[in-house]
């Protein structure tokens, strides 16, 4: 339990100034509500206790389907829909839920976006989990449990269409590293779905230095792959790890002024 209250929300471990905060309207009871899109458009959010949601936009009426209302019986585990630039091209989009997993701990959204007056479905599987704005970067941040960690997906959009910018993905060292908390690997993509970078962060939301005490003896190779090694590092040597790369189906990661070592299998969970 101590990894799952280690990698916690962002908003947990970075300055909530950076982030925007979405209006929110919880599903626990009936609403009826003005919402302002952008300077040309304000549409009618309407909640009856029923399986929609109800948006009026220029008079027309649209239902958007709620299926976390229509799957979970307990209306204070329903979820709330959320009202934010999910795009950020400038018109606020309307998020609404459907599904609820791991206790109420995951919450997954249909993203719906104005176009022509109508709302429509952002095209493509976009699993949005729990997002975070960060309007600075023009990143959408997405957080997810699984078992005892937490995973993040961090989404940029092009043309309209999302992709992913960068995973957040849990790191345990148990038997290299005994006296250090879970860690974080940042891999960075490119549009068509190549890593950029990779790198050990001490931190889940933002890039640290990672600095450890090794546990036991560590082969250090000059290049990930190479078949002669620069000798080892002793346990209890201290180590700063940095850039992560794969080799021969091997994960390597680089211990700064030293060389590389290779990741146990399973330390990264993905």
């Amino acid at each position: 339990m101590v990894y799952a209250l280690r990698f916690a929300f962002i908003t947990g471990t970075m300055s909530a100034a950076l982030l925007a905060s979405p209006l929110r309207f919880r599903l626990d009871q009936p609403f009826q509500r003005q919402v302002q899109l952008d300077p040309r458009n304000r549409v009618e959010l309407r909640f009856q206790g029923r399986e929609v949601l109800e948006v009026t936009i220029a008079g027309r009426k649209q239902s958007l389907p709620l299926e976390s209302v229509a799957s979970e019986t307990n209306p204070q585990a329903r979820g709330e829909v959320l009202v934010e630039d999910f795009d950020f091209d400038g018109c606020k989009d309307i998020a609404v839920p459907t599904g609820i997993g791991y206790g109420g701990v995951n919450v997954f959204y249909q993203v719906y976006r104005l176009r022509r007056q109508t709302l429509e479905p952002v095209p493509g599987d976009w699993a949005v989990c729990n997002p975070e704005f960060s309007p600075k970067d023009r990143t959408l941040l997405t957080n997810s449990r699984s078992g005892p960690f937490w995973y993040g997906t961090d989404y940029r959009v092009h043309q309209g269409k999302p992709w992913v910018w960068r995973r957040r993905l849990p790191v345990t060292l148990d038997e290299l590293a005994p006296d250090t908390e879970l860690l974080c690997l940042f891999e960075v993509y490119d549009r068509e779905g190549r890593v950029q970078s990779a790198r050990m962060s001490g931190d889940p939301s933002r890039m640290t230095p990672v600095q450890l005490k090794l546990g036991r003896p560590v082969v250090i190779y000059p290049q990930p792959g190479s078949r002669g090694t620069l000798g080892s590092l002793k346990a209890g040597t201290s180590a700063a790890l940095g850039e992560v790369r794969n080799e021969g189906g091997h994960c390597y990661v680089k211990v700064e002024g030293q060389g590389w070592f290779r990741l146990p299998e399973g330390s990264i969970h993905r």
